[in-house]
C-alpha cells in the first residue's frame, strides 16, 4: 500500500513521515518519503491508520495527519487529510487577491488625505 504526500501539486520529496497502526500508541514505521513523496508500507491489520509527516518546503515546514482506513484485505477504503492540503491553491489565491485590493485601498486612501491637506 502507498500514500503519496503533496504539497500543493508537488510531491513531498525525502519528507520525514510516522506511522501509526489502528489503536497504538507506538510508531508502526518511521522513514522518508521517497523523492517522489510516496510513502510504502504493509499493513497488517484492519482499521483506522494514522500517517504524520512533516514535510519542509522554502517557507517552512507543514504537518501532515492523514488518516485512513483498511479493511479486512488489506485495501484502504478512505482517506481524510486536511482541508488545507487539498485546497492550499484556492485558499492561497484568494489571500493574494485579498492582499492586493487592501494595498489598493490603503494607496488610494493616502492619495485622497494627501489631496485634502494639500
Amino acid at each position: 500500500m502507498a500514500v503519496q504526500l503533496l504539497l500543493g501539486s508537488e510531491p513531498a520529496s525525502y519528507a520525514p513521515y510516522t506511522l501509526y497502526a489502528p489503536n497504538a500508541s507506538l510508531p508502526y514505521q518511521e522513514g522518508q518519503s521517497d523523492k517522489n513523496g510516496m510513502v510504502a508500507f504493509v499493513p497488517d491489520r484492519a482499521g483506522m491508520w494514522k500517517l504524520v509527516a512533516t514535510p519542509g518546503s522554502d517557507h517552512g515546514g507543514h504537518l501532515f495527519n492523514i488518516m485512513f482506513e483498511v479493511d479486512q484485505n488489506h485495501v484502504m477504503v478512505w482517506e481524510s487529510a486536511p482541508l488545507f492540503t487539498k485546497y492550499a491553491q484556492v485558499i492561497s489565491g484568494i489571500s493574494l487577491i485579498v492582499g492586493f485590493f487592501g494595498l489598493l485601498l490603503a494607496w488610494k486612501t493616502r492619495l485622497h488625505v494627501k489631496k485634502q491637506r494639500g
